[in-house]
């Protein structure tokens, strides 16, 4: 895949272009349904499958006290992009300027003049330009005017309920990662780069890797889960920690994770960590002895859960 940050790094014309255009934060069931489609066009045509979106979040510029913390970081959403088997992936700087482009602009100027664009692939809800006034309808209009076609992909239902990411962060806020999972299509997943901690799970017989997130990263409530940990392309079986530590009465909170069967030194290194279910809350326990107790004890669930998958 491709990857070209801003427009004006376009260096050349790509055969008959088949696009798709949006934040996909999370990267749920239903963009993957319209990423598909875009590609599977692409390779019918001998085109090139184009995925065009934003960083930062539109939000984060529009209305930054309202910007939702992200289901899918800038890297992970690359890496899912790659998954999927897109040609190109263009990443725009949304800005203050950009936002104020009326939709006919935006299409005239990105999606015809820079993209050459064939074929615009759109979710049913999708909206672009000043003020959302852009939608399917003007998009199909301006698709006649500038020689492209717009086909609207309909949503994906689970439970009744259509796929999105506003449903997926009140998931995951609840800690409900499995039934996160449902909506996404994946596992929900973090990553962050692995840094010194204090040691304290070494001390208590279960070394643990603290790692820095992301600040504008969703993260789950506090508690342990059970999780797979990716690594130098290598899958392993864990428990992940988020919280404050209450036991010892920490009062900053941290992400680390306990690899099983596991000695290596790996400061320093990127983990990719799927969470697949939340097997409690953070406690503080009277004793360090208990606490110790309830890690065994949570370690073997974990183990059974992740066997059955």
């Amino acid at each position: 895949m491709e990857i070209i940050f801003g427009l004006k790094n376009i260096g050349k014309i790509y055969p008959h272009p088949v696009i798709t255009i949006g934040t996909f934060d999370g990267m749920h069931q239903g963009h993957q349904k319209i990423i598909s489609q875009v590609v599977k066009r692409a390779k019918n045509i001998s085109g090139t499958s184009i995925v065009l979106t934003f960083n930062p979040h539109p939000q984060e510029i529009l209305t930054p006290a309202k910007a939702p913390l992200l289901l899918t970081t800038l890297d992970e959403k690359i890496n899912l992009f790659k998954e999927l088997k897109v040609d190109l992936l263009l990443i725009i700087n949304f800005t203050q300027h950009l936002s104020k482009l009326s939709p006919a602009d935006f299409v005239k100027g990105i999606l015809h003049n820079q993209l050459k664009s064939e074929e615009v692939f759109i979710g049913y809800n999708y909206t672009f330009g000043f003020k959302r006034e852009g939608d399917f309808h003007l998009l199909e209009q301006l698709g006649k005017v500038y020689g492209f076609k717009v086909k609207v992909v309909s949503p994906i239902k689970v439970k009744k309920r259509a796929v999105s990411s506003t449903l997926i962060r009140e998931k995951i806020l609840a800690g409900k990662v499995k039934e996160a999972g449902t909506y996404l299509g994946h596992f929900p997943s973090l990553s962050g780069r692995v840094i010194s901690g204090d040691k304290r799970g070494k001390s208590l017989g279960y070394p643990t890797s603290n790692l820095s997130i992301e600040e504008n990263k969703l993260l789950p409530p506090a508690g342990v889960y059970a999780v797979y940990i990716k690594l130098d392309k290598k899958v392993h079986k864990g428990v992940l920690n988020i919280g404050f530590r209450p036991t010892f009465k920490g009062k900053r909170k941290s992400v680390e994770v306990h690899i099983f069967n596991f000695k290596e030194k790996i400061y320093g290194k990127c983990l990719q960590i799927a969470l697949v279910k939340r097997l409690r809350e953070e406690k503080a326990f009277a004793r360090v002895e208990d606490l110790i107790c309830q890690i065994g004890k949570d370690i073997k669930r974990a183990r059974r859960i992740l066997s059955r998958l």
